[in-house]
């Protein structure tokens, strides 16, 4: 029986679904909490994917950008995920540090673009590693507003390129560790920064691209409230998300993140 697992994923939290054959995870946004799926979707999950008969399966709306997939009123791709949790494997968990038999692993099972009809099953569950933000109570992170955060989300995807291969290969030979606090120990230098940052994210995007521009749009759109905006924002950004948004894979985003107050989850406690 899962006891309301799902309920650990917030909006601002980060999906990394795979790897691929290459070795790479693909790097989605969450937008809003999970919620059990509706009984249609469901069944025609099932139908197509009978591995994940019987295992319950939440949905969640998600944003990313990918080489193949656009939305219909801009390049990012905004969805509803389909999600199971599925038991793991004894044998295959046994040597894991997460192979206690009370967790389950979240399996990513298919996916349906806004505004269509068009339900996409994956033929195999894909194996997600999830992020957790900091900003949810009591982990001593930054503050969360969800309209605003909402309002990053549309204001980068409205001003969104397509997926670029150039900044993929930009990103895998780009830096693997965060921006240097103590490069930017003035107030000059923090609002140098910001002005890089707002130029990186007129690059065309990759999928790491995605939470990295938004968490740090919503940190700009915090900051707006208040005076010295580039300063405010540029320390928030120095502390929660340190990364350039058009040089930095998905691998890279995992290990900054993960020093940066993030929580990495590789499977759930039921």
């Amino acid at each position: 029986q899962v006891r309301e697992t799902y309920r650990v994923v917030q909006p601002g939290d980060i999906f990394f679904c795979g790897p691929d054959e290459w070795g790479i995870h693909h790097v989605v946004l969450c937008r809003t909490a999970m919620s059990r799926a509706e009984e249609e979707p469901v069944q025609h999950i099932t139908e197509h994917c009978p591995e994940v008969e019987g295992l319950p399966i939440f949905e969640c709306r998600t944003m990313e950008s990918s080489r193949p997939l656009h939305g219909q009123e801009h390049p990012w791709y905004p969805a509803r995920s389909f999600f199971a949790l599925g038991k793991q494997d004894p044998e295959a968990s046994s040597d894991s540090e997460d192979s206690d038999s009370d967790t389950v692993l979240l399996l990513l099972v298919a996916v349906l673009p806004e505004g269509t009809m068009s339900l996409d099953v994956h033929e195999q569950p894909i194996p997600v590693k999830l992020l957790l933000n900091p900003a949810r109570p009591g982990h001593g992170g930054p503050r969360f507003v969800p309209e605003l955060f909402e309002k990053a989300i549309c204001e980068c995807a409205e001003t969104s390129q397509r997926w670029s291969e150039a900044t993929a290969l930009r990103a895998i030979n780009g830096a693997r560790h965060a921006i240097d606090e103590e490069h930017y120990g003035t107030k000059e230098g923090r609002e140098e920064l910001m002005r890089q940052l707002v130029t990186s994210w007129e690059s065309r995007p990759i999928c790491s691209s995605v939470a990295i521009q938004v968490w740090q749009r919503y940190f700009l759109l915090m900051a707006s409230l208040g005076p010295e905006a580039f300063d405010v924002a540029a320390q928030m950004i120095l502390r929660w998300m340190p990364v350039y948004s058009d040089n930095t894979a998905p691998s890279a985003l995992l290990k900054v993140l993960s020093t940066c107050g993030w929580s990495l989850r590789t499977s759930l406690e039921a």
